[in-house]
């Protein structure tokens, strides 16, 4: 969950003044009970995510002199935010919404580094690294937990995945952008 009022200053530290007003942001608050109804049916929210196709893996454009960034977030405002602050940052961004798209990008994507949400519509973080990992284009790819899941055993437990860091929303992209350049 984030303030769409303290996205909005933090995406205009990046952007030139742009047409959006506070206005024009919606924020919703989902119960734990929605939350958990959600898992056990897809919503009108999961079914948008999980039918917007990813482009397929042989589409995606890259340019060779940029390391690669596979952000993989259900998010599609989320998806942009990072996309935006990463390709200021002089980084290829390929995006993925469900664990279902990751697996199918990943097939032919070599990236430099993984950015991994915890919650996906079809699956969790912790289920998608393991397998992530066993792609020739992954075993050595550092691999980020970036998630709004703040408890100690969340952490540990992606930690003992084997993950290199783990990242809670929100965050701060300067933060953000400093911690990948060490890894790259």
């Amino acid at each position: 969950p984030f303030d769409p009022g303290k996205l909005l200053k933090a995406v205009g530290k990046y952007l030139p003044r742009s047409g959006l007003k506070k206005s024009t942001v919606k924020s919703t608050v989902i119960s734990k009970q929605e939350k958990k109804e959600t898992r056990l049916k897809p919503s009108p929210r999961t079914e948008s995510v999980s039918t917007k196709k990813t482009p397929a893996p042989d589409k995606v454009v890259l340019d060779p002199g940029k390391k690669t960034i596979f952000v993989i977030e259900d998010s599609p405002t989320s998806r942009k935010v990072l996309k935006m602050i990463l390709a200021r940052n002089n980084y290829n961004v390929v995006e993925a919404g469900t664990g279902k798209d990751a697996l199918s990008v990943a097939e032919t994507l070599n990236p430099d580094l993984v950015l991994l949400d915890l919650m996906l519509p079809d699956t969790t973080g912790y289920e998608l690294f393991p397998t992530l990992k066993q792609f020739d284009g992954f075993k050595d790819v550092p691999v980020f937990i970036l998630t709004g899941k703040r408890a100690p055993t969340d952490k540990m437990k992606g930690m003992l995945l084997g993950t290199n860091e783990y990242v809670t929303k929100p965050f701060n992209p300067e933060k953000l952008v400093s911690l990948i350049k060490r890894y790259l």
